[in-house]
C-alpha cells in the first residue's frame, strides 16, 4: 500500500508538472500512453496475458484522443513542449503501474480503503514538494469538493470496477476520461470541438466497446498471487 502511494504521488505530481510547463493537450495525450504500457506491467505483475484486442484497442483509443485533442499546433513552441510531453509520459509509467498493483491491493482491501489508505502516503510524498502553504477559503472548499467527488467517489467506484475486470481493459477504458473532460468543456466553458474531433471521439468509443465486448476465456493468474 506505501509503494502504491509512492507511485500516485509520481503520477499525480509528473502529470501537474507537464500541465504547467506548457499545452494542456500534449500533457494529456502523453499521459496517455499509460494504457499502452498498462498490460506489460500486468503481466509483470500479476502474470495477467494481454488479448488480442488489448493493444490494437489501445492504439485505437491513442489515435481517437490525438484527433480529439489536436496538439499539433503547439508543437511549434519547442523546448516547453518536448519537457511537457517528457513529463506527461512519466505520469504514464507511474500510472501503468499502479494499475495492476491497485488490481492486487482490491483482493485483500475495499475500494474505499485502497483509495484512503494510499491517498495518506501520496499527500506526505508530495507536501515535501510544496514550497509554502497559502489557500483562500473558497479554494479550500474546491479543494474538498474535488476531494470528495474526484477522490473518494470516482476512486471508490474505479477500484470496484478493476477487481472485476482485466487491468488491460480497465486502463483502455480509462481513455473516457478526457472524452467527459472535453464534453464538459465544450458544455460549461464553451470550448470549441473541431469537426475532426468527433472522429476521434467515435474512435475512442470504438475501440472501448470492442476491446469489452471481446470473449474471453477463464483468468490465467489470481490477483492475489
Amino acid at each position: 500500500m506505501a509503494i502504491f502511494g509512492v507511485l500516485d504521488a509520481g503520477n499525480s505530481g509528473f502529470f501537474f508538472l507537464a500541465v504547467s510547463r506548457g499545452p494542456v493537450a500534449v500533457a494529456t495525450l502523453s499521459h496517455y500512453l499509460a494504457p499502452v504500457l498498462t498490460p506489460l506491467m500486468a503481466l509483470l505483475f500479476l502474470r495477467e496475458r494481454p488479448s488480442r484486442r488489448t493493444y490494437p484497442a489501445a492504439l485505437v483509443g491513442l489515435l481517437g484522443l490525438a484527433l480529439l485533442l489536436q496538439p499539433g499546433p503547439a508543437l511549434g513552441a519547442g523546448r516547453a513542449v518536448v519537457w511537457t510531453a517528457v513529463l506527461g509520459a512519466s505520469s504514464a509509467v507511474f500510472y501503468a503501474t499502479m494499475v495492476p498493483l491497485g488490481k492486487k491491493l482490491a483482493s485483500d482491501f475495499s475500494p474505499l480503503e485502497v483509495q484512503g489508505y494510499h491517498s495518506y502516503v501520496s499527500a506526505a510524498v508530495l507536501w515535501l514538494f510544496v514550497p509554502h502553504l497559502a489557500i483562500a477559503w473558497l479554494g479550500l472548499g474546491k479543494l474538498l469538493i474535488g476531494c470528495a467527488v474526484c477522490g473518494v467517489l470516482a476512486g471508490g467506484l474505479f477500484y470496484s470496477g478493476i477487481r472485476r475486470i482485466p487491468s488491460g481493459l480497465a486502463s483502455v477504458l480509462t481513455y473516457c476520461e478526457p472524452l467527459v473532460a472535453t464534453a464538459v468543456g465544450a458544455v460549461a466553458f464553451h470550448e470549441a470541438v473541431q469537426p475532426i474531433g468527433f472522429l476521434g471521439v467515435a474512435l475512442v468509443v470504438g475501440g472501448g466497446v470492442w476491446l469489452a465486448t471481446e470473449k474471453r476465456g477463464p483468468a490465467v493468474a489470481s490477483v492475489s498471487a
